[in-house]
């Protein structure tokens, strides 16, 4: 939620960004969230995908300039009618990655429109068995990070994440070049 730039060799101030996710739920004008930022001492605002598209233009127009943007921005569902931040650049389901793509790509647009010079992009996961990470966290809170099952645990979730890897990687470089060549295009690189 903060990033911290270090001051540059010309001399530069650092700029100090808060993302608008510490605003969620605290303003109902994205121009309330910018002056408690810049009143706070940081220079710059990180946009974060949680930011509704009604409260874009004005996120844009505060006098504290955006460093980066989350993708996907702004908040918004799918053609599945789940927010977009829930789609995947490395699905499997290629209509789903697809639209990843396309909500990313608007993205990058946005970040070209305000001069932003970052875009973060979440390419997604590997699909792991969720109850034996539970397990693991469990065994581990419970100070049995020496024994045996501990270890057996451990070993199952990493075999599981190395073994199906390979597809969703693949799916991952798809995405980042059809991603590339697009920002290309834009100020955004």
């Amino acid at each position: 939620m903060l990033e911290l730039t270090t001051l540059s060799k010309s001399g530069n101030l650092p700029k100090v960004s808060l993302s608008t996710m510490w605003a969620k739920g605290r303003f109902s004008h994205m121009s309330e969230s910018a002056a408690k930022a810049k009143e706070s001492g940081f220079t710059h605002i990180e946009a974060n995908a949680s930011v509704p598209p009604r409260m874009v233009s004005e996120l844009i127009e505060t006098a504290v300039p955006i460093s980066s943007i989350h993708s996907p921005y702004p908040m918004v569902l799918s053609s599945k009618g789940i927010p977009a931040a829930s789609l995947s650049l490395s699905s499997l389901d290629e209509s789903e990655r697809i639209e990843a793509v396309i909500f990313t790509k608007k993205t990058i647009d946005i970040a070209a429109i305000v001069s932003d010079k970052a875009v973060v992009i979440h390419m997604g996961e590997v699909p792991i068995d969720l109850s034996l990470k539970d397990k693991l966290c469990r065994l581990y809170d419970e100070r049995h990070s020496e024994n045996k099952e501990y270890n057996r645990v451990k070993e199952e979730l990493i075999f599981q994440r190395i073994s199906r890897v390979l597809p969703y990687l693949d799916a991952a470089r798809k995405s980042l070049r059809e991603l590339s060549e697009h920002s290309q295009r834009t100020s955004i690189m």
